[in-house]
């Protein structure tokens, strides 16, 4: 599957809901307002959401409270990793890590951006580095809370003895 924006999975949501519309719903035609905590929601849903038509659309006018369920943060969870620390220094190398994580627990839609997430770095045990990565508060699709947690240790890069210099110099008196 195609990665979609989670405002594009929040219409096609809306469009299977409403699909005796004579339109279906596009993310042009409506303006997004911010994600909120539904109290007292039924058969789950737990997030609402207001999406008012823009001006230029076409085919809707007038504004419209979602509720819908969000899911958990936690799709990655605890994650040990060997590779090389320098491979995770950057926030948007982290990003990358995370995204290829979702694909492979089937979030095969899913992609997030930095706006969507807080990265923290710590020192572990034994030179590991800990990575922290948090869905912010106003996610479309996840409630806030942690995502993953890697916890990096540096690979070790073997020496091939082959392409050394064996002609040594001998010891001295």
């Amino acid at each position: 599957m195609a990665i979609k924006s989670f405002q594009e999975q929040l219409v096609a949501l809306f469009n299977t809901k409403n699909s005796s519309l004579p339109q279906a719903l596009t993310v042009a035609d409506v303006d997004f307002g911010a994600v909120a905590t539904l109290d007292g929601g039924t058969a789950g849903r737990n997030s609402k959401l207001t999406i008012t038509a823009k001006a230029e659309s076409v085919h809707f006018s007038s504004a419209l409270e979602l509720h819908y369920i969000r899911l958990a943060a936690a799709v990655i969870g605890a994650k040990a990793v060997t590779d090389d620390q320098a491979d995770w220094d950057t926030d948007e190398e982290v990003l990358a890590f995370v995204n290829a994580d979702l694909i492979a627990a089937g979030k095969t839609e899913d992609a997030f951006a930095l706006t969507d997430l807080t990265i923290e770095r710590t020192d572990g045990e034994d030179g590991k580095k800990v990575i922290t990565v948090n869905v912010k508060d106003g996610n479309i699709k996840y409630l806030p809370g942690v995502l993953a947690t890697y916890t990096v240790t540096q690979e070790i890069v073997k020496t091939d003895l082959s392409t050394a210099d064996g002609e040594l110099d001998g010891f001295t008196a």
